[in-house]
């Protein structure tokens, strides 16, 4: 949290995944600062690991190269302003440019 401003005073935004995930456990939202600074927030509740696309469009994630701040096998990649979130089974990531 003290290298990205995002997570200590970003605004919270929630992104909807595509398809129909109704009643899923898998949350997926955006922090951000009004400087740009962001981060997606992926929290996988299911004992497997999940995949998730989400849109991004709006914030400063659009186009970037995510990295999984917490290295714990979360991946992230981008296409405009679209992102595809594989995160572990009961594990979450942090992803930033």
């Amino acid at each position: 949290r003290q290298e990205h401003v995002a997570l200590r005073r970003g605004g919270y935004t929630s992104v909807i995944p595509t398809g129909d995930m109704t009643f899923d456990d898998v949350l997926l939202f955006v922090r951000e600062t009004p400087s740009g600074d962001a981060a997606l927030v992926a929290i996988n509740r299911l004992n497997e690991s999940a995949t998730r696309t989400v849109t991004v469009a709006g914030t400063s994630l659009t186009g970037s190269s995510l990295t999984d701040t917490l290295g714990w096998g979360g991946t992230a990649t981008t296409s405009g302003s679209s992102v595809t979130a594989t995160i572990p089974a009961r594990s979450c990531a942090i992803f930033v440019p």
